[in-house]
Protein backbone atom coordinates (compact mmCIF):
# COMPACT_ATOMS: atom_id res chain seq x y z
CA UNK A 1 0.00 0.00 0.00
CA UNK A 2 0.97 3.45 -0.83
CA UNK A 3 2.04 5.70 1.48
CA UNK A 4 0.36 8.45 -0.17
CA UNK A 5 -3.18 6.45 0.93
CA UNK A 6 -1.96 7.10 4.15
CA UNK A 7 -1.85 10.83 3.93
CA UNK A 8 -4.93 10.60 1.73
CA UNK A 9 -6.72 9.35 4.97
CA UNK A 10 -5.38 11.75 7.09
CA UNK A 11 -6.42 14.61 4.97
CA UNK A 12 -9.92 13.72 4.89
CA UNK A 13 -10.30 13.03 8.62
CA UNK A 14 -8.69 16.47 8.91
CA UNK A 15 -11.87 18.06 6.76
CA UNK A 16 -14.15 15.87 7.88
CA UNK A 17 -13.46 17.59 11.46
CA UNK A 18 -12.87 21.12 10.41
CA UNK A 19 -16.02 20.76 8.21
CA UNK A 20 -18.01 19.28 10.90
CA UNK A 21 -16.77 22.03 13.63
CA UNK A 22 -17.55 24.75 11.27
CA UNK A 23 -20.61 23.41 10.41
CA UNK A 24 -21.86 22.98 14.31
CA UNK A 25 -20.12 26.40 15.34
CA UNK A 26 -22.77 28.11 13.41
CA UNK A 27 -25.18 26.62 15.85
CA UNK A 28 -23.36 25.70 19.13
CA UNK A 29 -20.46 23.89 20.24
CA UNK A 30 -21.25 20.77 20.64
CA UNK A 31 -17.36 19.30 21.29
CA UNK A 32 -18.73 15.77 21.68
CA UNK A 33 -20.58 15.57 17.88
CA UNK A 34 -16.95 16.99 16.36
CA UNK A 35 -15.07 14.25 18.45
CA UNK A 36 -17.94 11.43 17.10
CA UNK A 37 -17.10 13.03 13.48
CA UNK A 38 -13.45 12.51 13.72
CA UNK A 39 -14.04 8.45 15.11
CA UNK A 40 -16.61 7.94 12.47
CA UNK A 41 -14.13 9.36 9.69
CA UNK A 42 -11.16 7.82 10.87
CA UNK A 43 -13.09 4.27 10.93
CA UNK A 44 -13.71 5.18 7.66
CA UNK A 45 -10.55 5.95 6.68
CA UNK A 46 -9.42 2.91 8.55
CA UNK A 47 -11.68 0.25 6.64
CA UNK A 48 -10.88 1.66 3.04
CA UNK A 49 -7.51 1.10 3.75
CA UNK A 50 -8.03 -2.32 5.49
CA UNK A 51 -9.32 -2.80 1.87
CA UNK A 52 -6.76 -1.46 0.15
CA UNK A 53 -4.25 -3.40 1.79
CA UNK A 54 -6.57 -6.68 1.59
CA UNK A 55 -6.80 -6.05 -2.54
CA UNK A 56 -3.13 -5.95 -2.98
CA UNK A 57 -2.65 -9.13 -0.50
CA UNK A 58 -5.55 -10.96 -3.05
CA UNK A 59 -3.65 -9.96 -6.37
CA UNK A 60 -0.21 -10.75 -4.41
CA UNK A 61 -1.64 -14.37 -3.86
CA UNK A 62 -3.03 -14.73 -7.79
CA UNK A 63 0.81 -13.79 -9.09
CA UNK A 64 1.45 -17.15 -6.91
CA UNK A 65 -1.44 -19.05 -8.36
CA UNK A 66 -0.98 -18.36 -11.91
CA UNK A 67 3.26 -18.84 -11.34
CA UNK A 68 2.36 -22.04 -9.88
CA UNK A 69 -0.08 -22.71 -12.83
CA UNK A 70 2.29 -21.78 -14.94
CA UNK A 71 5.32 -24.18 -13.61
CA UNK A 72 2.80 -27.41 -13.46
CA UNK A 73 1.90 -26.68 -17.09
CA UNK A 74 5.00 -27.20 -18.14
CA UNK A 75 5.24 -30.10 -16.14
CA UNK A 76 2.63 -31.70 -17.15
CA UNK A 77 2.88 -30.82 -20.93
CA UNK A 78 6.29 -32.35 -20.56
CA UNK A 79 5.03 -35.75 -18.76
CA UNK A 80 2.33 -35.65 -22.05
CA UNK A 81 4.50 -35.49 -24.40
CA UNK A 82 6.99 -38.65 -22.85
CA UNK A 83 3.88 -40.29 -22.58
CA UNK A 84 2.80 -39.71 -26.24
CA UNK A 85 6.10 -40.64 -27.71
CA UNK A 86 6.46 -43.87 -25.84
CA UNK A 87 2.79 -45.02 -27.09
CA UNK A 88 3.49 -43.75 -30.73
CA UNK A 89 6.46 -46.12 -30.97
CA UNK A 90 4.45 -48.72 -29.63
CA UNK A 91 1.90 -47.86 -32.12
CA UNK A 92 4.38 -47.36 -34.59
CA UNK A 93 6.24 -51.03 -34.03
CA UNK A 94 2.53 -52.82 -34.04
CA UNK A 95 1.87 -51.15 -37.31
CA UNK A 96 4.99 -52.03 -38.74
CA UNK A 97 4.48 -56.03 -37.20
CA UNK A 98 0.93 -55.75 -39.29
CA UNK A 99 2.70 -54.68 -42.69
CA UNK A 100 5.02 -57.47 -42.52
CA UNK A 101 2.43 -59.94 -42.24
CA UNK A 102 0.23 -58.88 -44.88
CA UNK A 103 3.52 -58.63 -46.77
CA UNK A 104 4.71 -62.21 -47.06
Amino acid sequence: MNSGYIALSVVMILSASMLVYRWISMYKNDFVIIALTVVFVSSLALFLLSIGFRLDRVGEELQSVKRTVIMNSDELKGSLESKLRSALRDFEKRIESIEKRLYR
